[in-house]
């Protein structure tokens, strides 16, 4: 009879869940503004350099401890010394920051003469694949990837 009544109520609660979760459309979704990605940066000072100067992305927060750089309107990175921020830095790094950009060519000739070390390149014509990149690592061991949709596959 227990086994009766938490499947009632499991049921019951599904449903629940399924009538409010269809009754929400995206237009009723509160508001946001941004999205910020967090790094955790043993040397913050490598970091800022690489996202401010290499990259020249503009800074939009310089805290003691943390920086933010703005990639793109509503996208951010921010940079947090790992021996204050909420989690810890790893030795594996499994982010990766990609970056949308209607100039993949431009990325790649602005970022060559910085010495970055470079993982992978697919720079091609249009036609291969759906979409021209590359990517490289940055101060920290991050893969950042610059990346440009082909024109028939782009998502958005």
């Amino acid at each position: 009879m227990k086994n009766i009544k938490n499947t009632i109520s499991v049921i019951l609660l599904s449903f629940a869940y399924l009538t409010l979760s269809m009754q929400l459309s995206a237009e009723e979704l509160p508001s946001t503004n941004s999205s910020v990605t967090f790094i955790y940066y043993k040397d913050m000072a490598a970091g800022e350099n690489f996202y401010g100067n290499i990259l020249g992305f503009k800074k939009d927060f310089d805290g003691e401890w943390v920086k933010i750089f703005r990639i793109a309107d509503g996208g951010r990175v921010g940079l947090v010394d790992e021996t204050k921020g909420y989690l810890k830095g790893a030795k594996d790094k499994p982010v990766m920051i990609s970056i949308d950009t209607s100039d993949v060519q431009g990325w790649y000739e602005r970022v060559k003469v910085s010495g970055a070390k470079y993982l992978e390149t697919h720079l091609k014509d249009h036609s291969d694949g759906f979409a021209n990149s590359f990517m490289m690592k940055d101060p920290e061991g991050y893969t950042v990837e610059f990346f440009q949709w082909n024109d028939q596959h782009k998502p958005y």
